[in-house]
Formats: C-alpha cells, structure tokens, sequence
C-alpha cells in the first residue's frame, strides 16, 4: 500500500515546487522568454510538429477545462489523434465503441476502470475527439503488468505469454532509451527509495515505453498528429515520454500545465516548450 500511495504522487504530478513566481499571471507561456502565447500562435507552433503533450497535474481542475479548450481549438486547422495516459491498451475496445456510438460517454465509467473526476475532467477531451471523428487511443500499460515490473523485473515481464504482450511494447524498448537523468529524478522524488526485487523506476519506464510506442505505432500507421495527455513527470524537462519519442525520431512540442504557485522563474524555464499557469 505504501509502494502504491507513493507511486501515485508521483505519477498524478503532486510535485514539490520552490520558492517565488509572483512575476507570471495565468495563462500561456514560452519558456524561452516567459512571453504570453495565444491559442493560435500554439496551433502555429504544433502545426509542423507531430506530438503535442499536454502534462499535467491531474487534480487542477482549472488545467482540465483549458486542455479541453486548447484541443477543440486546434480542430480549427488540424485533426490531431487523442492518446491519453488515463486509458490503458486493454481498454481499447471501450474507446472505440464509445468513438462508434455503442458506448455513452457516462457507460465508460461502468465498463472500464477509470480515474477520478473522469467525467468533469477527462470525458469532455473523449466527447471533442469524437465528434471530430478522430482516434482516440489508450495509451498506458495495464496497470497489471506494471506492478509485476515493479515486484519482479524484467524476468517476470519475460514470462509473461504472447497474449498478455500483446498489450505492451516491445520489451526491448523498456531498455533501450533509458535515461539516467530521469532515474536521478524519480529516486529523489521517491526518497531514494525506488528499489526492490523489481524496481518502481521499472515500472514508471513502462508507462512511458507503453504511451510513447502506441503514439508512434499510430502515427507511423495513419501518418496522424497526436495529442497526448499525461501526468507532467512523464514529460517535464524533456523526459520520459517526450525523450522516448524524440529518440525515435518524432517532432514533438511539450506543455506543462500546472497551478499558480510561487517558485524562482529561472527554474520554470527548463520545465517545457510551453508553460500554462493556472490560477
């Protein structure tokens, strides 16, 4: 239960901040200079681009109203995919009957395990990308699968039959980019406390191969924009699912939405392309 409690601090973005940003009022910002953008100017920006993550922290209820916001408005020009960390590959099969019309937007919550608040926050992105008539994609590993990564390693991933892989990626993959900055990160966020049998960071480098190869897988099968959503640990400064994707090859453009607090400005500047401080 501790192992559990911990992991969903840090995956539902409950991190710690600094000291004192008073400077920046709500709304959108670049990094690069901490000057205001408009909702165009970022549709300019994600235009060449094939991924635009959406981090966030999932209990900013203010966060969640603009990202709906942000998507619908991108539908002016563009027709980006919806992947999202909330929905895991399993569960396909309800987003594409919910896509279909078999399902309501309200029978999810009976028929799938969901988050919560799931229909305030995260059912008005589904309710834009249907009627759009774009896909909508479940990106994270089972959470099944990722609790035997943490207890028992790689060997247990291994063991596991061609139909439970058959919902993860490549096991090769989980390896293959891994990022020693990142790992430093999750073990300070964790109190140094990330090993064991199997390993916490194990399972959070599955989370991040399982989102960033169903975005790749889709992009290279429908040549798609895709907009993901996901906890911003798994994509501040560049890591996790974002250093995945880059690694293979994909143009993509982070956002980290997060509430007003105060912290040294300096500090935010490495945080995302695009920053959005809510009230």
């Amino acid at each position: 239960m501790a192992y559990l409690l911990v992991l969903i601090f840090v995956v539902f973005g409950g991190l710690p901040m600094n000291d004192s940003l008073a400077q920046l009022a709500p709304g959108y910002y670049s990094s690069k200079n901490l000057q205001k953008l408009t909702q165009t100017e970022i549709l300019e920006q994600f235009r060449d681009k094939q991924v635009l993550i959406l981090g966030e922290e999932h209990d900013d209820e203010e966060g969640h109203r603009e990202k709906a916001i942000l998507y619908q408005s991108l539908f002016k020009e563009l027709k980006p995919s919806l992947s999202l960390e909330m929905f895991e590959t399993d569960q396909q099969i309800i987003l594409d009957e919910f896509s279909s019309g078999i399902l309501e937007g309200k029978q999810i919550s009976r028929e799938t395990r969901v988050w919560n608040q799931f229909e305030r926050d995260y059912l008005p992105l589904l309710e834009i990308a249907k009627t759009n008539k774009v896909k909508i994609l479940g990106a994270n590993a089972p959470r099944r699968y990722t609790r035997i990564a943490s207890r028992g390693g790689m060997p247990a991933l291994e063991k596991l039959n061609s139909e439970a892989k058959s919902f993860l990626p490549p096991l090769y993959m989980i390896k293959a980019f891994t990022q020693p900055e990142y790992e430093l990160k999750f073990n300070a966020t964790m109190g140094g406390h990330s090993g064991g049998p199997g390993s916490f960071f194990l399972a959070q480098e599955l989370w991040d191969t399982s989102m960033a190869h169903t975005i790749a897988t889709h992009i290279a099968n429908t040549g798609n924009q895709v907009v993901h959503v996901n906890g911003r640990f798994h994509s501040d400064e560049g890591m996790g699912v974002a250093y995945r994707l880059r690694k293979l090859g994909f143009r993509v453009l982070t956002v980290s939405m997060f509430p007003y607090r105060k912290e040294p400005v300096e500090s935010l500047q490495k945080t995302a392309d695009i920053l959005y401080i809510s009230k």
